[in-house]
């Protein structure tokens, strides 16, 4: 630490960095769903950086204890859920136009019904079960 006390801050931005990057490749990719997106994000944010200063720079960790380990991670992570959701939901345009369109449709208190059902009043008929 005493060589380099600034590679607390280098760190902090390049998982910022990181974060971004991966925000903006997993928000373009067409199917990214799921709960294992966030976890891969957790793993490229976090290790790379730490691999890099420990095989290429041969920084001493044990000077800098868990600062290393968690300086900016969960900045980093919320910054690459940000930018995935606002490019995933950019891309899904039309099925954002329907959400809100329904949406507005309940607030409003109006009948919903479905197109195509072939029900005129709107409301279906009783079934016997």
């Amino acid at each position: 630490m005493e060589t380099f006390p600034e590679l607390l801050d280098c760190v902090v931005w390049t998982r910022f960095v990181l974060g971004i990057f991966y925000g903006v490749w997993i928000g373009n990719q067409s199917n990214s769903e799921g709960g294992g997106n966030i976890l891969v994000a957790l793993n490229f944010i976090s290790f790379p950086v730490i691999i890099y200063c420990r095989t290429i720079l041969g920084a001493d960790l044990n000077s800098y204890g868990s600062k290393l380990y968690l300086s900016g991670v969960i900045q980093s992570l919320a910054t690459a859920v940000m930018i995935w959701i606002y490019l995933y939901t950019d891309s899904h345009a039309p099925e954002e136009g329907i959400f809100v369109s329904a949406f507005n449709t309940l607030v409003s208190n109006e009948e919903i019904v479905a197109p195509g059902t072939g029900v005129e009043n709107g409301y279906p008929e009783e079934s016997e079960f």
